[in-house]
């Protein structure tokens, strides 16, 4: 098992690197891939027929359209169709719905970090201060992990491991920064990194809870040692909206 998710870690990271390394043309199809990918994994765990899988991924990828394009609202529009889809309970409806809009926004936000133009050093900041939270977390909860952090959403997590990934991640994070931007670190960097650390925490629990109100252990079985799409990016999927929370109020 262990095997298996670091060679799928470092095979899938290099890959995703190099893609955006590319150009912006392959950021567009890492992003769309990626969202489509997403959303067929929801639909699955939500138990929508073939003909309303489909339909989502379209309607995810037209929402994504509107969000590059700056007309979020509309992406919101566009996607409201997918309430009526399967036989759930009113609120696990709002859920799928919700669920969706997120992964898309968090897409659209990847494209964005991962364009060229914006160079390589966001996404590389965020991608490090991510993985660096969840192997940190990983290893710390299976060294001494001893108090389970919330057992009924994510049973193999402990606040032992918690607090060491987000601590680990957060001085990664100082450390990169202050290394790339040649010893110059802005005032305030480690409560940025810190911020994005607990993003990672909290976006591993946010799909996590999902994939309890569905019964199931993960999302889908593309990445062995990990799962599903949704297994691998739901962490970074959060750092990325936290993080341009912070940078639209000033924090870097």
């Amino acid at each position: 098992m262990l095997r298996e998710r670091v060679i799928s870690a470092i095979t899938g990271g290099t890959v995703f690197l190099a893609l955006v390394y590319i150009g912006k043309t392959c950021a567009l199809f890492l992003s769309l891939v990626l969202l489509a990918a997403g959303v067929y994994e929801i639909a699955t765990m939500s138990r929508f027929n073939p003909q309303e899988k489909l339909l989502s991924i379209i309607l995810a990828l037209i929402a994504f359209y509107f969000m590059i394009n700056g007309a979020p609202l509309y992406a919101f529009i566009v996607l409201l169709p997918a309430i009526t889809f399967g036989r759930l309970e009113a609120n696990k409806k709002l859920l799928v719905f919700f669920f969706m809009f997120y992964v898309a926004y968090a897409m659209n936000l990847l494209y964005i970090y991962a364009s060229p133009s914006q160079t390589l050093f966001p996404i590389i900041y965020l991608l490090v201060i991510t993985w660096s939270n969840d192997t940190i977390a990983y290893f710390a909860g299976l060294s001494f992990g001893k108090h389970k952090l919330v057992a009924r959403i994510s049973p193999g997590k402990t606040v032992e491991g918690t607090i060491a990934g987000i601590l680990g991640g957060t001085v990664i994070y100082y450390a990169l920064k202050s290394y790339l931007n040649g010893g110059i670190v802005p005032s305030g960097i480690l409560i940025n990194g810190a911020l994005l650390s607990a993003a990672a925490v909290l976006g591993d629990l946010f799909e996590s809870y999902f994939k309890r109100c569905f019964g199931v252990k993960d999302s889908g079985k593309i990445l062995p040692g990990h799962g599903g799409i949704l297994d691998r990016f739901d962490s970074l999927m959060m750092v990325l909206i936290v993080s341009t929370l912070i940078k639209k109020i000033g924090g870097f």
